[in-house]
């Protein structure tokens, strides 16, 4: 009975010992080893970032740390520099029992592209912008003007309204800013361009030009307009094509 006892204690120790020992693991601030693993949680298969462009961010962190190999790297130091990386969102770093370095990785997700004469960046949903990658080119809207960086916070807060319109989303492919600062949206399809305004009660005149594609008849005769006006409150003003 006594060594029933003695064994049972014997592995509760052991248990424990385990326990201890992998959270101790899981705490511990420093990398083992110089085996990585990188996975992409989101846009696997389009991702903007190359597993050879990470593992050169790595040798740099290395070598900015003056460390001789990968086993005296801070996790969380490692961590804070991938999140300050442009492309990605968030990043999570830990290693395992057997020292294996794990970087998974959430990249972000371009509403549209800005574009002027000088420059080109992606715009994401906090507004701020996201330079090009050599590795992918996301389709996304396009969105030109010399007001487009000027109102960038404004303009990814509309493409995000855009998006909870079912019946818009996928209708129109770019933004012009005016100098003016009126807007103008072209569709993906056709010739006619709708003139937002300015900036100003979006969700409404988004809703006036959904209600109005419902009830306005087929899109072919849509197609017969020049220009769809929603600057003015609860109006829709519409202006044919001169034949």
């Amino acid at each position: 009975m006594k060594g029933s006892k003695s064994i049972l204690f014997w592995l509760v120790g052991l248990c424990l010992w385990i326990i201890m020992l992998s959270l101790g693991q899981r705490e511990q601030p420093l990398i083992k080893g110089d085996k990585y693993h990188i996975e992409f949680i989101n846009r696997p298969l389009n991702s903007f970032i190359s597993v050879e462009e990470m593992a050169k961010e790595l040798e740099i962190l290395r070598i900015s740390s003056e460390t001789s190999g990968l086993e005296e790297i801070n996790i969380q130091l490692l961590e804070e520099s991938l999140d300050n990386h442009p492309s990605i969102q968030k990043a999570e770093v830990y290693s395992n029992l057997d020292g294996t370095l794990n970087i998974e990785i959430w990249q972000h997700q371009p509403l549209a592209r800005l574009m002027t004469a000088k420059r080109s960046d992606y715009l994401i949903s906090s507004g701020e912008l996201m330079p090009l990658s050599s590795h992918f080119s996301e389709q996304v809207p396009l969105v030109t003007g010399p007001l487009a960086f000027h109102q960038k916070k404004e303009i990814a807060a509309f493409w995000q309204v855009l998006a909870t319109k079912a019946e818009l989303k996928n209708i129109f492919s770019g933004l012009h800013c005016m100098a003016d600062s009126n807007w103008v949206l072209y569709p993906v399809k056709g010739d006619y361009r709708v003139e937002l305004g300015k900036a100003k009660n979006i969700e409404a005149k988004l809703e006036n030009l959904k209600n109005f594609f419902k009830f306005s008849g087929k899109m072919k005769d849509i197609q017969k307009l020049e220009s769809i006006n929603l600057e003015f409150n609860n109006q829709v003003i519409c202006r044919k094509k001169q034949i």
